[in-house]
């Protein structure tokens, strides 16, 4: 992926497990990475930003936003501007949040439903929107996280696999409304396997470094005519 040599791209939720595997498979390939996740998790971003750096190249440059909301639109806003005023421009959007409740259909409340739609609906909505000026200016790319769990019913997890699907939609609805600036959409989502076992993990690290490269692969140049997919990665 030697096209993303020099490119900027904001990586949202990268204090995660997909955050951190994302990141370090971006600073392999020499890119200019945005790492913004909640101040809780400063910790957690400066080693992230350590060993980027670590693992990149001279052009590899990193920095680190630690915001007070995640999903307020104003912290929006601030952390895009930050980027840009650092680096000059912006090439791609990446959010890999994936906020988890495990609850029955039953037992879901409309808090529930609020809670999850904002983190999985209305936040990498308002991140698109105030990203787009610089991202129509660069013919970008964004990528989200989404899961393999809105693919099948279940008794468990009902509110996030109903917002996970609104995402879906709401990737392949942005795919066809960005495409004339020349700026393409997807979402990867990942299953992993519940077992707490030696091998279960290993199994969840292997998807996880194959989702980094997914999503390195759909944001370079090689990617240029795949926009508007939801792709599977690791279990069925």
């Amino acid at each position: 992926m030697e096209t993303l040599a020099g490119k900027v791209f904001v990586l949202v939720g990268a204090a995660s497990e997909e955050g951190k595997a994302v990141a370090k498979a971006f600073a392999k390939y020499s890119a200019k990475l945005s790492l913004c996740d909640s101040s809780k998790e400063k910790e957690i971003l400066d080693v992230l930003a350590k060993d980027c750096k670590e693992i990149g190249s001279n052009k590899t440059e990193v920095i680190t936003i630690e915001m007070a909301e995640l999903h307020g639109e104003t912290a929006m806003q601030n952390a895009v501007k930050q980027t840009t005023e650092n680096y000059g421009s912006l090439h791609g959007l990446i959010y890999l949040v994936n906020q988890r409740l495990d609850k029955t259909f039953a037992e879901t409340s409309l808090d529930d439903l609020n809670q999850l739609h904002v983190a999985h609906v209305e936040s990498p909505l308002l991140w698109v929107q105030n990203s787009l000026p610089h991202l129509k200016a660069s013919k970008g790319s964004i990528v989200l996280l989404s899961s393999g769990k809105p693919r099948s019913a279940g008794l468990e997890s009902f509110p996030f696999a109903l917002t996970k699907a609104t995402e879906e939609h709401l990737v392949r609805t942005m795919a066809l409304d960005l495409a004339a600036y020349g700026i393409r959409v997807n979402a990867l989502c990942p299953s992993y396997p519940v077992d707490q076992t030696a091998a279960a993990e290993e199994e969840r690290l292997s998807i996880r470094r194959s989702l980094s490269e997914y999503v390195a692969y759909l944001s370079s140049e090689s990617a240029t005519f795949i926009t508007g997919q939801c792709i599977n990665v690791g279990q069925s």
